[in-house]
């Protein structure tokens, strides 16, 4: 193939990117607002697919061609992410921000992602960009669109999976159509290898007599018409992936549904409690429990359902706490049909529990959950009956939390953890003699030294809860709940976190409801003979107190509660750490990933610049360690065109000797007459290889390297050390194959 007929190759690169560009236009439904996503894939796509076109052109394989793509893609997504084109360190240190924080709020929140919270959109520019890269390698530079339509599907496939539903009917046959150009221009291309291209039109290659083609467009046809002619079940949703800002609220994943629901700007109703008119309000309503905590976030361990068929119908498994002298509490409970929880709503301290055929209790976190994924909480009507004990603070103190019983999971904690949360927890309950007084003191020290705020990145792993006790001081319930659980669990505490709502507004006589705005996360910690007890960390402005039990005795409170030293006053003063103790607030300052990028580009750099000659020297070793004169003949070629001297194509190997001796003739070199007597033989050894194979000539690889260095002699030295650092043979083999062929 000629340079002139190219055409077909930037034809072929051009579908390449429109099919990708149009398949990962479905990403669009996985947020809520695309911030241009289209727009920056388009010209992304646009200048690197021009990039490997022009690369391709210039005669440069395909590993350098594609090393200038990459080059090309991170330039513009820098520019895109960051905040100029021309690459600075305060630009790519904006862009690499942007995407970390947009993978935290990919983990944090479900599908489609609101507006009002961190974009993913530069998650999915990255992913997309990336995805094109590799599709246009496998697809142009290495011919092969049907193995690249595999990376497609799989893009395709992913707004399906998470959202549980298909991109519209038109977007699938456009996209389905620009992939059978994408086949067609590939087979144009292939054709056009073997010689001057006819002048056809490009959709030549799918006339209708291509049975292959046939096959795919009935295939697309039937992809689009059938859906619609079969009867539509329920979607697939998967956790934490449910609607969100059509006035339904989603509880599926309760860490990645909380700060969502928190921070909707409409508030929603969602359940209504009717207990006796003299029964204090309810609160602290539990709808799901997080008992593991694996380092990134607190999670729903593994549930132990009883052998029963799952029916919640009656007695329910009593907690420590319903021994200790109380009340009993009826509760006539209403879940709305906006309320959309594989949870159900039901007391912290819960004596019975009456509720509708489809769920079940754990026995052992004793929250409700459905049987099976079908369905929510949504309409629900049932009756509960709370247990309100007469827990007093010197309650708690006469016991401790250490309980051979409980087993050693609720104390569990990754052993990579940073060496700041056990500085903090140790720090904060210094003094405190008791278990119940190390709860009072750290409870005590977010009150006093933290604010309430859902404008704070999500996250409950180490480098969030570290930026928020370390730095930030301020974020919303599921963090507070997240980092005490995690302090507690450091000091041998058996803790937990609860998701469930907080307090609800009064709308009548023993009637109350509560709405999206109410929920709330807490952490409980384990005291034996009561069980579970739950703590408030989050201030006091959100919730409006604390419970009554975490309110000491004077004479309980640690000493070290009053010092300014240990437990900082109420002006929240973010205290910065050792950078050896900071393991994850100083995970995000910029000298960290700075100095690493530094040195990957220094490395890559290095390797783009040795590359060619590692490679040349490779073939100069496996051709002058062969037998085979032709590998000599390929090797003496590849010195001759590295040095820039032109080697005769379409010649005879006698007159291509003839050529080169008449340089070396001219040249007036010492070794000339040896490399001429050199040269002879080598050719006379090709003939006889090629012409007379049972003859055999007398030339060895040593005639190669003759011929070689004197032939180098006669050119520049800035041309020998072209020829080391940057080989032409091996930067240029598709012009040569090209020049070869015309």
């Amino acid at each position: 193939m000629t340079r002139a007929h190219s055409g077909p190759a930037a034809t072929l690169a051009a579908w390449t990117g429109l099919t990708t560009w149009l398949v990962l236009s479905s990403w669009n439904r996985l947020v809520e607002v695309p911030e241009g996503l289209p727009g920056k894939l388009l010209l992304a796509f646009v200048l690197v697919a021009a990039v490997g076109v022009g690369l391709r052109r210039l005669g440069l394989e395909w590993p350098f061609a594609f090393c200038g793509q990459l080059l090309t893609a991170t330039v513009v997504l820098q520019a895109e992410l960051g905040s100029r084109w021309v690459p600075t360190p305060s630009s790519l240190r904006t862009a690499v921000q942007s995407v970390i924080d947009a993978l935290g709020s990919a983990h944090a929140h479900p599908a489609p992602v609101a507006s009002d919270v961190t974009s993913i959109v530069p998650l999915l520019v990255v992913a997309g960009v990336a995805l094109h890269l590799v599709v246009d390698l496998v697809a142009v530079s290495l011919r092969r669109p049907l193995a690249a339509s595999l990376a497609l599907l799989a893009a395709w496939v992913v707004p399906v999976s998470v959202l549980g539903t298909a991109s519209a009917w038109p977007h699938f046959a456009l996209a389905a159509l620009a992939w059978l150009g994408l086949l067609a221009a590939e087979q144009r291309a292939e054709r056009s290898r073997w010689g001057r291209p006819v002048d056809a039109p490009w959709f030549d290659a799918v006339r209708p007599g291509s049975a292959g083609v046939a096959i795919a467009l009935v295939a697309v046809l039937a992809a689009v018409v059938l859906p619609a002619m079969l009867p539509q079940g329920t979607a697939l949703t998967l956790p934490g992936a449910g609607p969100a800002r059509d006035g339904t609220v989603s509880l599926r994943d309760p860490v990645a549904d909380l700060q969502r629901d928190l921070t909707r700007g409409q508030d929603v109703d969602l359940l209504r409690i009717n207990v006796p008119k003299s029964a204090p309000p309810p609160a602290y309503v539990r709808l799901s429990v997080l008992n593991q905590f694996d380092g990134a976030s607190w999670r729903v361990g593994s549930r132990l359902w009883p052998a029963s068929n799952g029916t919640v119908s009656g007695a329910f498994p009593a907690a420590p706490a319903l021994a200790l002298p109380g009340q009993r509490v009826p509760w006539e409970v209403a879940v709305t049909q906006a309320f959309a929880s594989d949870w159900l709503p039901t007391p912290h301290w819960t004596s019975s529990l009456v509720a509708g055929p489809g769920w079940r209790y754990d026995s052992e976190s004793l929250d409700v959950h459905r049987t099976d994924s079908q369905g929510s909480a949504a309409g629900e009507t049932y009756d509960a009956v709370e247990y309100l004990p007469h827990l007093t603070a010197e309650t708690l103190l006469a016991t401790d939390t250490s309980d051979p019983d409980l087993g050693a999971a609720y104390t569990a904690l990754p052993d990579s953890r940073p060496a700041w949360v056990h500085d903090v927890a140790t720090r904060v309950t210094r003094g405190a003699t008791t278990d119940y007084a190390r709860a009072v003191a750290l409870q005590q020290f977010f009150q006093r030294s933290f604010t309430y705020s859902t404008a704070t990145a999500p996250g409950s792993g180490f480098r969030a809860l570290g930026d928020f006790l370390n730095r930030s001081r301020s974020g919303y319930c599921e963090q507070f709940a997240a980092a005490m659980a995690l302090l507690a669990r450091e000091l041998g505490m058996p803790a937990r976190v609860s998701v469930g709502f907080l307090r609800p507004e009064r709308r009548g006589p023993g009637s109350y409801e509560f709405s999206a705005h109410d929920l709330h996360a807490w952490p409980e910690i384990w005291f034996r003979g009561v069980g579970w007890v739950g703590f408030e960390p989050t201030p006091t402005s959100h919730t409006g107190s604390v419970p009554s039990w975490s309110n000491p005795p004077p004479q309980t409170t640690p000493s070290v509660s009053a010092s300014p030293t240990t437990i900082p006053s109420t002006t929240p003063k973010p205290r910065q750490l050792p950078p050896e103790q900071d393991g994850a607030a100083t995970g995000q300052a910029s000298i960290d990933w700075r100095v690493p990028a530094v040195l990957g580009g220094l490395v890559l750099v290095a390797l783009a610049v040795c590359l060619p000659r590692l490679v040349r020297r490779g073939q100069r070793a496996r051709r002058l360690g062969s037998a085979d004169v032709e590998d000599w003949w390929s090797e003496l070629r590849a010195d001759v065109v590295d040095v820039g001297i032109t080697w005769p194509t379409g010649a005879s190997p006698r007159a291509t000797a003839r050529a080169l001796a008449t340089r070396l003739e001219r040249s007036d070199a010492s070794d000339a007459p040896a490399a001429l007597a050199a040269l002879d033989r080598l050719v006379g050894s090709v003939e006889l290889a090629r012409y007379a194979p049972e003859g055999s000539g007398t030339a060895t690889p040593d005639d190669v390297v003759t011929c070689a260095a004197a032939l180098q002699a006669t050119t520049s030295p800035r041309g020998v050390r072209r020829a080391r650092w940057w080989p032409r043979s091996v930067v240029g083999q598709g012009r040569l194959r090209r020049a070869e062929s015309a």
